[in-house]
């Protein structure tokens, strides 16, 4: 096969794109271009094929399948809801009723908003059909003869969900002023466009989306009416409250967000529960409930996330009850001291050396056998549990911070006008806190890439372990009781419950489903389970754990089974139970995984957006929370976090991916990937200036005799350690060739070499340029600072590429085409016009020395030649009175037309392009000063703003201000001229 040069050429360059495995240190969240989710849940579609379960289980199943339905549409609304932008600020507004154009901006108006109203009027009616359809299904659960039947955990669960995201539509709904500014400005545009056409439902369906969304707490009130209609609604509340209490003390979750949601429905059903005819404190005295439980949960737990960076208090669900003045004492959380006692839980300082103690044993205890399914499955359990339980700890204590803004009082850095979302973040948290956010953060990220790669063994043994246990427990543990009640006569029931478990969730080896087995005889066998690597599917699991569930539940209708079953029966299936709470969790391993390591939340700022009311469009990089713990690293330059210096910029990572599959919103991840390419720039500008700098106190640190500074630090240790340099770890930063970020690989070492280049060559510069400011005797310090530059650049090659140190010494000596350098040249010039002429030698010192100009003597030489030394090191009044006697009228205009030429180079050759482009980014209209700030913040941003186009401003600057010296100074000149003049020929004309 024939190529020509052109498809070869590509071809080889095609190679650098391939990213070939190296040995660099592992310093980042694992890489993951390309994600997937294996998924088992098919939401109960297949639960008609267990035709062999008991039929109510199928017919909750149905009923399961469509609250499911509900719940993810719910989430979808949650989702409009918190990244609502107000669309009403950008469309323009009749200013008056005589404006000629006023229909044309009223038809655009109702063009644009239309389909977000549409929104608007959807979850209005999505809002109305949940509160019935959970109020219709409280009502069948509080019936008196369903009120005596089982109730399973997971029909509770979803409910618990339900009431968690009536919670939270409520909350965004509340949070979200712009919601109802946009209808009424919609609403206005329509109405003057029909002018009474509209039908009447057209009407009544406007007036009640103007109320539903101007009402505070509509759906809340709307969801306590509904159940204040339902006898007995107490008591399914208190089923699902005291569900989730177990749940939480048993801790029977896994991710942050379950968690969370176990705590809001607490106090959700709390505030449900009061009302004016039922009163939470008597349901306490009845031991319906127990609310010294509660209320010691809701002191660890005071504040949790909402929705996004919506954070909630818990006790303000307990402050909108009724009888809450009634019953404070009863609620010790509520005191205004329980506040300052609970600090403590979101101290994360206090538990770092726990997190750091179970880091260290999960990391290590990585077992390598792989036939150790069941360990394998506990480690992936324990992992993903501890993940969790770190996550938690990082989103409580942000959620605490935003809900407890700093003020100048508590840290005097934070200015008194800065805004909340600066207080709440930018300065709510000190050095160490933020030290401790990082650590915690990496080793959550790196927890998460360890067992990331493990994915596939874990994957293998779940699915082995829970197949094996599934089986062992129905084949084996279900034998015994089967046997017993095939031969008892009053076990009918049993019976049918237990062969349904068998037929439902057993795994046979024959084709007959055990039927054949001798148990079902009532004969005993030996014991045995078939062995496979297969999954139970999530109906499987649910039918299966449900009916062992109606086994030993306490409640069964007219006849509880739990008495016909025996103790040690009855303690196995509750064991299965707990254990097998978290397979179908486990069975979603590689989801599971990412939800317990979201820290996404932490740069989502939609709420403090809206708190802006339009001011602000976006916050700047300095209030993000990946920046401001990145940055606080660079900063403090502590050694022993700079290798942790890239796990704060995953979060970007983590936001984008929320952004795409959770919002699905394309501006949020615009706006993210904005500032990720802002906030990459100044962190690989400022690491390159940190690891230059470090490197070249390293090669001055070198260069030092070691005489001198053993000497040095016998006399003064202080001194000697200001001296040295403090080791730091920037090589592995340096051999960092494939960074992960927004799904892009960046090589950070060609980064940064491209830059100590330019750093090198500026140090050259600004060595050479020192050496011709001076005289001959530069010489040496010109030497000892190339020394120092070529040591410098010795050591920063064993890591970075960098252009030979030749070439570069060439180009700052502008030597490269020239036969001679500037080096060569200032030698040349201080030997002809300073050496030759003003030096003599000393022929006993073997030195020249230069000559001594004296006035008259010795003394009056030392005394003159202090007064000149007053006025060194800067230029003023004396230097331009100076220069414009000695120059005279014609001298300086001939130094003004130079300058003139100086700053038209500069205008047209350096910032000519610059302004061209600063004029394109500057903002197209008036507006107020923070509107100018937050436009002009990107261009502030800029890379090469302060380098060149600030530095030839303050050339053009300098130059106008030594103008204007000049000229005050000859028209003061001039004016004592004329009065002098006029005094004496005042005088010549009195004499005559």
């Amino acid at each position: 096969m024939e190529a020509s040069l052109n498809d070869a050429v590509c071809n080889v360059r095609q190679l650098e794109t391939i990213n070939l495995p190296d040995e660099q240190p592992q310093i980042e969240a694992p890489p993951a271009s390309v994600t997937y989710i294996s998924n088992f849940d098919t939401n109960f579609e297949d639960s008609k094929a267990f035709i062999t379960c008991v039929s109510k289980y199928l017919e909750e199943a149905d009923v399961h399948k469509g609250l499911n339905e509900m719940l993810e549409e719910g989430e979808k609304y949650a989702v409009m809801l918190y990244t609502w932008r107000s669309c009403s600020r950008a469309v323009p507004s009749v200013k008056s009723d005589d404006q000629p154009n006023r229909i044309e901006i009223y038809e655009k108006t109702v063009e644009v908003l239309e389909p977000e109203v549409s929104k608007l009027k959807s979850f209005m009616h999505f809002a109305l059909s949940a509160v019935d359809r959970f109020c219709q299904e409280v009502k069948t659960l509080s019936h008196p003869e369903r009120r005596k039947d089982f109730i399973s955990e997971r029909y509770l669960v979803t409910l618990g969900k339900f009431i968690n995201m009536f919670a939270v539509l409520d909350a965004l709904k509340n949070m979200k002023a712009c919601l109802n500014n946009d209808y009424a400005f919609f609403k206005r545009a329509d109405t003057f466009l029909r002018r009474g056409t509209g039908d009447v439902s057209m009407i009544e369906e406007s007036q009640n989306l103007s109320l539903f969304l101007a009402n505070q707490n509509k759906i809340t009130l709307l969801l306590k009416e509904g159940l204040e209609h339902v006898q007995g609604y107490e008591d399914v509340l208190a089923d699902v409250l005291n569900m989730f209490v177990r749940l939480f003390e048993s801790n029977m979750y896994i991710t942050p967000n379950e968690k969370h949601v176990l705590l809001k429905v607490m106090g959700f059903i709390i505030f449900l529960m009061d009302s004016k005819d039922s009163d939470v404190v008597k349901m306490d005295q009845k031991k319906r409930i127990n609310i010294s439980k509660i209320d010691k949960i809701f002191k660890q737990f005071p504040v949790v996330p909402l929705f996004g960076d919506v954070q909630i208090a818990l006790v303000t669900y307990l402050k909108m009850c009724p009888h809450f003045e009634g019953m404070r004492e009863k609620w010790s959380s509520s005191s205004d001291a329980a506040e300052d006692k609970t600090v403590v839980q979101y101290n994360l300082l206090g538990k770092m050396d726990s997190i750091r103690e179970e880091h260290m044993i999960t990391a290590s205890n990585n077992t390598r056998n792989t036939e150790h399914y069941k360990e394998l499955t506990n480690l992936a359990l324990r992992g993903l549990r501890l993940l969790s339980s770190w996550t938690a700890q990082v989103m409580e204590l942000y959620s605490w911070k935003l809900l407890h803004p700093t003020d100048k009082y508590a840290n005097p850095q934070c200015p008194e006008k800065a805004e909340e979302y600066e207080r709440a973040t930018r300065y709510n948290y000190n050095s160490e806190e933020k030290f401790a956010l990082v650590e915690v953060i990496a080793m959550i990220k790196g927890l998460y890439g360890l067992m990331s790669r493990l994915e596939p063994s874990f994957s293998e043994a779940i699915r082995r372990s829970i197949h094996d246990e599934v089986q062992n427990f129905i084949q084996i543990n279900l034998r015994e009781p089967l046997r017993k009640a095939v031969k008892s006569k009053k076990a009918a029931l049993l019976k049918t419950i237990l062969l349904s478990i068998r037929e439902t969730g057993g795994d046979w080896t024959d084709a007959q489903h055990g039927r054949q087995d001798p148990i079902m005889k009532g004969e005993k066998d030996p014991n045995c389970s078939n062995e496979q690597c297969v999954i139970c599917s999530v109906v499987q699991l649910y039918m299966v754990r449900t009916m062992l569930e109606s086994l030993v539940s306490e409640k069964g209708g007219k006849k509880v089974m739990r008495k016909e079953l025996e103790k040690e029966t009855v303690e196995g299936i509750e064991t299965f139970l707990k254990h097998s709470f978290f397979f179908e969790k486990l069975l979603r391993f590689n989801e599971v995984l990412r939800d317990c390591c979201d820290l996404s939340q932490l740069w989502f700022r939609e709420f403090y957006l809206e708190l802006t009311m339009g001011s602000r469009i976006q916050f700047p990089i300095e209030m993000s929370m990946p920046w401001i713990l990145t940055s606080h690293i660079l900063e403090k330059k502590n050694p022993s976090m700079m290798e942790y210096v890239l796990y704060p910029l995953d979060l970007y990572n983590d936001s984008a991916h929320y952004a795409m599959t959770v919002f699905k919103k394309q501006y949020l991840y615009d706006e993210i990937e904005a500032e990720v390419n802002l906030c990459f720039d100044q962190f690989v500008y400022k690491l390159s200036e940190q690891i230059f700098s470090y490197y070249k106190a390293q090669a001055c640190s070198l260069l030092l005799d070691k005489k001198f500074k053993s000497e040095l630090v016998r006399m003064n240790a202080e001194a000697a350690a200001k001296l040295g340099t403090r080791s730091n770890r920037y090589e592995t930063l340096l051999k960092q060739r494939h960074v992960q970020l927004l799904g892009r690989s960046i090589n950070l070492n060609k980064l940064i070499s491209q830059r100590l280049n330019n750093a090198m060559i500026r140090s050259l510069d600004c060595a050479i340029g020192r050496f011709e400011s001076g005289d001959i005797c530069g010489v040496v310090d010109l030497e000892n600072l190339l020394e120092v530059n070529r040591m410098t650049h010795k050591l920063l090659s064993k890591c970075a590429k960098l252009v030979p140190f030749k070439n570069m010494l060439g180009e700052a000596n502008h030597s490269v085409s020239a036969p001679y350098g500037r080096i060569t040249l200032h030698v040349f010039w201080e030997l002809n016009f300073d050496f030759l002429p003003n030096y003599c030698y000393n022929s006993s010192t073997n030195r020249f020395v230069p000559t001594s100009y004296s006035l008259v003597d010795k003394l009056q030489n030392s005394v003159f030649n202090s007064i000149s030394s007053l006025y060194s090191n800067f230029v003023g009044d004396v230097h331009f009175a100076c220069v414009a006697r000695l120059l005279g009228y014609q001298g300086i205009a001939v130094i003004i037309e130079e300058l003139l030429k100086v700053i038209k180079s500069v205008l047209q050759g350096q910032l000519q392009q610059y302004i061209a482009e600063l004029i394109e980014g500057m903002p197209k209209k008036c507006g107020v000063l923070e509107y100018y700030h937050a436009s002009l913040e990107p261009i502030m941003q800029y890379s090469y703003l302060r380098t060149d186009v600030f530095q030839g401003f303050r050339e053009i600057g300098n130059t106008i201000l030594f103008c204007l010296q000049l000229e005050n100074f000859l028209v003061n000149d001039k004016i004592s001229v004329t009065s002098a003049t006029v005094s004496i020929n005042g005088a010549i004309f009195n004499c005559l």
